[in-house]
């Protein structure tokens, strides 16, 4: 019988809020891969040099409901360097190469944010699992490195075993302001702190990210007053998270057009991201406020702008 071998995988990208960089830190000699084909052929490699079976496959990369990166980071969208809802045809048959290489129990851990989510994270576990033969794990909240998975829970498929979905877990409420204080959203811009005033939010725009970079991009969608309405409450109801060194891919991008006194003082706000299905606002690229959007509203912003 073959031994048994543990392999982590570490993305390789340029795209990255210090999340892979911390992961690489944290491990023992991980493997980096920059394609879903790259992770596959080097990590056939190391069973047949070691001559091992796999019983743990670790995948380090951003993420967000059914999708890891292997190489994409947080901002690409080359259908060669993930795993997701649109390129089974990519990543399908070349995951199809390591059925037969897992110990029995074999398991593969996906460790990316919301990888395990929903009705789209239950479905790529259990395509994963499908294609390899092993036991796929993702979770349903927010990763961090070093290693944090305090909130929400961890989701298993099997070959023959399609998990129900499980949501992402609910954001918490923001403390009430009293004296009529009007709410803030904070970034960082060249080491300085910046704020918004949400009710100075005049005008908020959605697109999603294209492939490849040269090609057009995404149509701007502006939301309508009722969205937008429903956007500035959100911002005023959940509680901001820490996203620094988060596995979260970025899913879209957002334009706020502001006026009052936030126009007076800091003029135009450098783009803004979607990520974790939508469910998070990064404003201006800072990731160390991440601002809950909700679900229902999330579900809109994605079909409005055609995010899967």
């Amino acid at each position: 019988m073959a031994d048994e071998c543990d392999i982590d995988v570490v993305e390789e990208t340029d795209s990255d809020n210090g999340y892979d960089v911390a992961a690489r830190k944290a491990l023992n000699a991980p493997i980096s891969a920059s394609s879903v084909a790259d992770m596959v052929e080097k990590v056939l490699a190391h069973i047949k040099k070691d001559d091992c079976c796999i019983g743990t496959l670790t995948i380090y990369g951003h993420g967000c409901q059914g999708n890891i990166s292997v190489g994409n980071g947080q901002h690409g969208a080359d259908p060669k360097k993930e795993i997701n809802g649109r390129n089974e045809n990519v990543w399908g048959p070349e995951l199809d190469k390591l059925k037969g290489s897992f110990c029995e129990g074999g398991l593969i851990i996906l460790m990316g944010c919301h990888v395990g989510a929903e009705q789209r994270g239950a479905d790529k576990l259990f395509a994963i699992a499908t294609h390899t033969g092993a036991n796929v794990e993702g979770f349903t909240g927010m990763l961090h490195m070093p290693r944090r998975d305090d909130e929400g829970e961890w989701v298993v498929a099997g070959p023959n075993s399609k998990p129900d979905p499980k949501p992402v877990p609910t954001p918490k409420q923001a403390p009430k302001k009293g004296g009529g204080q009007k709410s803030l959203l904070m970034y960082r811009d060249r080491e300085a702190f910046r704020s918004i005033l949400v009710d100075d939010i005049s005008e908020i725009t959605i697109r999603a990210k294209t492939w490849p970079p040269a090609s057009p991009l995404a149509p701007a969608i502006t939301l309508d007053a009722r969205l937008k309405t429903q956007f500035r409450d959100a911002l005023t109801q959940y509680s901001a998270v820490n996203g620094l060194r988060a596995g979260s891919a970025v899913e879209g991008y957002v334009d706020l057009r502001v006026g009052g006194r936030t126009q007076q003082e800091i003029g135009e706000v450098p783009p803004s991201y979607l990520c974790g299905g939508c469910r998070y606002l990064v404003v201006a690229g800072d990731w160390c406020e991440m601002y809950p959007l909700g679900g229902h509203l999330a579900a809109e912003l994605r079909r409005l702008a055609h995010i899967p």
